[in-house]
């Protein structure tokens, strides 16, 4: 994020209809988040249920309930200063996208279960080759564990595509094989969907190759 700006987001689980609608407070309170001059530079966040919650460690659990959003990593929306500065990515975490990008690379999410097919990858790879997909993100069990029956077609996948392998389980860092090819990057401890909006954010933003691997990865 190439800003001086806070940017705060928020959402409510309960329409404005309700006996105890929670999305007036949320709005009050990522209001007075984003005009304090300590938000700047603590990277996106956003606030939901009294808590502010990093970009990236915010996730929804639950589809319905009120308390619906994971707390790891949350402050309190009365967290001091200091605790807001401490949420400032890393430098080299950040990244701008060039003024003349109108429209995003496409970056494809697939999800590898026990009989998943690969044929999705073949798809894939014909797609990539006339221009269609610039990345793929495979959201893989266990440690971003690959069925051997996927490695052949994502062998035949073009190296000018990055491929990202991701963990499902939501929390911990995966590592990728090390015979990995060199167009394979590791989603470390972000989740499949995390991964995918960062990879497309590096590939708007011009990277590839060791760049793209540089950046993706040094978080």
């Amino acid at each position: 994020m190439n800003t001086a700006k806070p940017v705060v987001m928020t959402a409510a689980m309960r329409p404005a209809t309700a006996l105890s609608a929670d999305g007036p407070l949320n709005l009050y309170q990522a209001v007075a988040l984003a005009c304090r001059p300590a938000a700047a530079g603590a990277g996106v966040l956003a606030v939901l249920g009294d808590r502010i919650l990093p970009a990236t460690t915010v996730a929804k659990r639950h589809p319905s309930a009120v308390d619906a959003f994971s707390h790891e990593g949350a402050l309190t929306t009365l967290a001091s200063d200091a605790a807001l500065q401490a949420l400032a990515p890393a430098r080299n975490s950040r990244i701008a996208l060039p003024p003349e990008v109108q429209v995003l690379p496409a970056v494809e999410l697939l999800t590898v279960a026990a009989g998943s097919s690969p044929a999705l990858v073949r798809a894939l790879a014909s797609a990539s080759l006339a221009g269609a997909v610039a990345g793929v993100v495979l959201a893989l069990p266990g440690n971003a564990s690959l069925p051997d029956a996927w490695l052949p077609a994502l062998h035949d996948l073009p190296d000018t595509v990055p491929l990202v392998l991701a963990s499902r389980c939501g929390g911990g860092i995966s590592r990728h094989r090390a015979d990995a090819p060199g167009h394979w990057l590791d989603a470390g401890a972000l989740d499949p969907l995390k991964a995918r909006v960062r990879l497309i954010a590096g590939l708007g933003a011009g990277l590839r190759g060791a760049r793209l691997r540089r950046w993706f990865e040094r978080r």
